[in-house]
C-alpha cells in the first residue's frame, strides 16, 4: 500500500483547485490555466525588483562616504558585488582617487620583502589597525622580482630573470610589463623607481644608471601615460658635478620628489622633481659623514637619522626640498631597550615615526618610541635558508583601487642612449 499512497500524494501536489462553471470546486492543472506557460513574476513586479538596488535607494554621497571608511581589499572582494550600482560606483576613478587621498595622510602600512642573494621571496604587509593593534600579513603570492618601490598602492619591480620592469597592484592582481633599456655593458649599478605626478596625473619611472664609481651617472625617465608615454628621455645632470661620486644608499620616492643619496663624503642629496623633470642638490643637516645614516619617509617628507652611539639616534626632517631647509626632531634613546642598543639603523617607520621597524636576521622587530620598548616581533614562515643570509627591503605602502590602464601593455625593448 505504501507505493500507492505515495503516488496519489504526488498527483495531488501537482494539481490545484479552481471554481467550475457551476460554482463547484474542480481539480485542474495550473499549467493549463496559464495557457501552458510557467507561473512567475509579472513585468511590473520584475521591474520593481530590478529597481530595488541599494544604489538607487541611497544617495551617491552616502555611498561615497561609506566606501571611504571601508578597507580596500574588502571593497574589491566583497562590496563591489552587492549590486550593479555599487559596482559602477567603485569602478569610477573618483572613488579610487578619494580613497587613496584619505589613506595616504597617515603612514600606517609598510611592504616588507625578504630576498636571498637577490632572489625574491615572499612579501608581507605590516600595518597598524584602527584599534591600535599591529598586523603582520603575508602576501598571497610571491612577486617575480625584488620590489624596488611602492607608489599609490602599486608595486614596481624588475623581473628576476629578464629584468623587465613590471608594475603590480597586489589588491586587484593587475600587472603590466614596461619597456626597458638594452645595455652593451653589464649593470654594475641601476636604480629605478615608480613615482606619481599629481598635476599631470601620470605615473613615471625614474631611472639612475651608474656604470662605475668614477663615471658620470645618467638619469632617465619614462612616462606611463599622456602624450609622451612609453618613451625614455634622458635628463641632463651635468650641472650637478657628479663625476667622482657614487650613490651608496637606495633612492627614496616621497610624493613628487625622488631623493638620491651620494657618497657620505659628498654630503649631498640629489633631488629629482617628477613633475617638472629637473635635478638639483641639497646638503645634509649634519657635517659628520662618518656616523651611520638612514633615510626614511615621515610626515610626508624626507627624514634623516644619524646614530651617534649605541643608545642615541638624532633625527632631522626636510621641510623644504627646494631650499634644503631641515628641522631638528626629538632624539631617540634606546637606554630602556638593551636588545636594540647595538642594532643597526631601522629599516622603516609607522605612524610618522611613532613605531620603528628593525630587522634581526630573519625576524622583524617593532619598537615604540614613546613607550621605549619593543611592542611586537614577527618571524616569517617561509624561511628556507640560514637567517644570516636574508636581507629585508622595506617600502611605505598604501592599499588602493588604482587600476592599471589597458593602454599600458607589454612592449618590446627600446634602444637607449649608448655609453
Amino acid at each position: 500500500m505504501a507505493p500507492v499512497l505515495r503516488k496519489r500524494k504526488i498527483e495531488k501536489d501537482r494539481k490545484t483547485t479552481a471554481p467550475s462553471e457551476e460554482g463547484e470546486m474542480a481539480v485542474v492543472d495550473p499549467v493549463t490555466v496559464n495557457n501552458n506557460r510557467k507561473i512567475g513574476w509579472c513585468k511590473a513586479r520584475r521591474k520593481a525588483i530590478k529597481m530595488s538596488c541599494i544604489a538607487d535607494i541611497l544617495p551617491q554621497e552616502v555611498i561615497f562616504a561609506i566606501l571611504l571608511l571601508l578597507p580596500v581589499d574588502f571593497i574589491y572582494h566583497v562590496v563591489r558585488y552587492v549590486c550593479r550600482g555599487w559596482y559602477n560606483i567603485i569602478r569610477s576613478p573618483s572613488v579610487a582617487h578619494s580613497h587613496l587621498h584619505n589613506s595616504s595622510s597617515s603612514n600606517t602600512c609598510l611592504f616588507l620583502q625578504s630576498s636571498f642573494y637577490h632572489t625574491p621571496k615572499s612579501g608581507y604587509f605590516l600595518r597598524t589597525t584602527n584599534t591600535g593593534t599591529i598586523e603582520f600579513k603575508r602576501l598571497g603570492f610571491v612577486p617575480h622580482g625584488v620590489v624596488m618601490s611602492s607608489c599609490n598602492g602599486l608595486l614596481y619591480f624588475p623581473k628576476h630573470e629578464a629584468f623587465e620592469p613590471c608594475v603590480l597592484n597586489p589588491v586587484t592582481g593587475q600587472q603590466v610589463v614596461l619597456p626597458f633599456y638594452k645595455f652593451r655593458t653589464c649593470r654594475p649599478g641601476t636604480n629605478h623607481f615608480l613615482a606619481y605626478s599629481p598635476v599631470s596625473r601620470v605615473y613615471k619611472i625614474a631611472q639612475l644608471i651608474s656604470y662605475a664609481y668614477n663615471a658620470t651617472p645618467r638619469f632617465a625617465i619614462l612616462t606611463l601615460g599622456g602624450v609622451e608615454k612609453k618613451k625614455w628621455r634622458r635628463i641632463d645632470a651635468s650641472h650637478l658635478g657628479l663625476h667622482t661620486c657614487y650613490f651608496r644608499f637606495p633612492p627614496l620616492c616621497i610624493g613628487r620628489f625622488m631623493y638620491y643619496f651620494c657618497d657620505p663624503q659628498g654630503m649631498s642629496i640629489v633631488v629629482f622633481d617628477i613633475e617638472i623633470e629637473t635635478l638639483w642638490s641639497i646638503s645634509f643637516p649634519t657635517s659628520d659623514w662618518r656616523d651611520p645614516k638612514k633615510f626614511l619617509a615621515m610626515w610626508g617628507s624626507l627624514s634623516m637619522m644619524v646614530k651617534v652611539n649605541s643608545y642615541l639616534i638624532k633625527t632631522w626632517l626636510l621641510i623644504d626640498p627646494k631650499t634644503g631647509r631641515w628641522e631638528k626632531l626629538p632624539d631617540i634613546n634606546f637606554v630602556a631597550s638593551s636588545r636594540l642598543r647595538y642594532h643597526r639603523m631601522p629599516i622603516g617607520s609607522l605612524g610618522n615615526g611613532e613605531l620603528l621597524v628593525f630587522e634581526e636576521s630573519s625576524e622583524i622587530i617593532v619598537y615604540h618610541v614613546k613607550m621605549g620598548r619593543i611592542v611586537a616581533s614577527y618571524q616569517p614562515d617561509d624561511k628556507e635558508y640560514p637567517a644570516c643570509m636574508y636581507k629585508w627591503r622595506c617600502h611605505p605602502h598604501v592599499d588602493s583601487l588604482v587600476s592599471l590602464s589597458p593602454a599600458t601593455t607589454t612592449a618590446k625593448p627600446v634602444e637607449a642612449y649608448k655609453k
